[in-house]
């Protein structure tokens, strides 16, 4: 009954293929999706983490990298993080990001909707894949957590997830 319910409200997407992206296939597979994108990267992600001391392996800075490449390159890119109120480190390390970005140009800015605070962790890239699930941008994300994401191959939900991005980017 809920399944209908929903189905009704929302409509069921097609789905062309999805991949499975457990643990550190994640970082693999989003490194060569961004890298592989054609004309957009947008990215709404809850604490991307890229100080040195609590990125090691400079994964996150990696993907930061090639933001900003893609920007160069022209393409839309655009990043939004949260700017939690109640975890001040998570604050902290997205404000180091955002600045980040900013200082590269590329467009990124806190979430502000009038819900508290968002907790959406998907990436649209260009009109066909949309990466969805539990990682966040950080070592523990893509080195010691369990994490589950999946890559979508859909225009159908691409263009869902791309409407939600904007209508949020928009605030």
């Amino acid at each position: 009954m809920v399944v209908e319910t929903v189905k009704r409200q929302y409509g069921a997407l097609a789905v062309d293929e999805a991949i499975p992206l457990v643990d550190g296939a994640y970082f693999d597979f989003l490194c060569t999706a961004i890298s592989d994108a054609r004309s957009r990267v947008w990215a709404s992600i809850f604490i991307i983490n890229p100080i040195v001391c609590q990125d090691p392996d400079r994964k996150v800075r990696e993907i930061l990298k090639l933001l900003v490449a893609k920007h160069l390159l022209g393409l839309d890119v655009r990043v939004i993080v949260q700017l939690s109120k109640q975890n001040p480190e998570i604050g902290m390390v997205n404000r180091v990001t955002l600045r980040y970005l900013r200082q590269k140009d590329v467009p990124a800015r806190p979430y502000k909707a009038a819900k508290a605070s968002t907790h959406a962790k998907y990436v649209v890239i260009d009109d066909n894949l949309s990466v969805v699930g539990s990682h966040n941008w950080t070592h523990r994300a893509f080195s010691e957590n369990v994490e589950d994401s999946v890559a979508l191959f859909s225009p159908s939900h691409n263009y869902q997830l791309a409407r939600e991005f904007l209508k949020v980017w928009a605030l």
